[in-house]
């Protein structure tokens, strides 16, 4: 059963293992989840005033952008206000993919269109696409 079967993954507390709060990084960090099994989990304050708590296994990466921070927080934002998003829509994705296109270490992350309606203000699924820079 994946995370977009059931709502399970919304529970913090059901969790086997070490968990990392990612809430209490400074505000706006910008990172990635590898999902893989690493026994790690993570989690993050997310969906807006609903105050959902999603977890997912694997290794986290902050990323450095602050520019990509900016444009996602202002689109966000601006759609849904300042209470956030329990859930984006398919119609979010052009938009969130724009702005990661804006800094050479978010150019090849792209929203995954298959998981959108389990991403939400703070906490979008992407697949990772090859790296741009990348030497051949």
């Amino acid at each position: 059963m994946s995370q977009a079967d059931d709502d399970s993954w919304l529970r913090r507390d059901l969790v086997p293992g070490p968990l990392i709060m990612l809430d209490h990084l400074p505000e706006q960090s910008l990172g990635v989840i590898i999902l893989r099994p690493t026994g790690v989990h993570y989690s993050n304050q997310a969906g807006g005033t609903c105050c959902l708590h999603p977890t997912a296994e694997g290794a986290y990466f902050p990323i450095s952008a602050p520019e990509v921070e900016k444009q996602i927080v202002g689109y966000v934002l601006g759609k849904y206000g300042s209470g956030g998003a329990m859930r984006l829509e398919e119609s979010d994705i052009a938009p969130l993919n724009r702005a990661l296109t804006v800094h050479l270490d978010t150019k090849h992350f792209v929203v995954d269109p298959a998981k959108i309606k389990v991403s939400c203000e703070a906490w979008v699924y992407v697949d990772v696409l090859e790296h741009p820079g990348r030497y051949k």
